[in-house]
């Protein structure tokens, strides 16, 4: 669920001021007043719970989940004849001059 339950209680807080400063002027009593500014609050409430509720399930990102089976490799050879293996994503776990040597091979290639 995005935000938090102090959003519900904001948005019943503005809409009882708004309801209420609105009717205020009309010609009832003051208790149908009340009466009708507190439904308007359970009711807000109760709409601020869905809508978060909508909101987050809009932006909902699920967790990535590690799979056993391992993307293909792609092959790449140079021109002294060394076969350069390259693994997708890999690159994350792999040390700074090892993916310094992947890219002079590949930028060597391409000359």
């Amino acid at each position: 669920m995005a935000g938090s339950f102090y959003m519900n209680c904001w948005a019943t807080l503005g809409s009882f001021a708004i309801y209420f400063l609105l009717i205020f002027q009309t010609a009832r009593t003051p208790v149908e007043i009340l009466t009708q500014s507190f439904i308007v609050v359970l009711i807000v409430f109760v709409m601020t719970f869905i809508v978060r509720f909508l909101i987050g399930y809009a932006f909902f990102t699920p967790q990535l989940e590690e799979t056993d089976t391992k993307e293909p490799m792609e092959s790449v050879e140079q021109h002294e004849g060394k076969t350069v293996t390259i693994e997708k994503d890999s690159l994350q776990g792999t040390q700074a001059e090892e993916v310094a040597q992947v890219v002079q091979t590949l930028m060597a290639q391409e000359k």
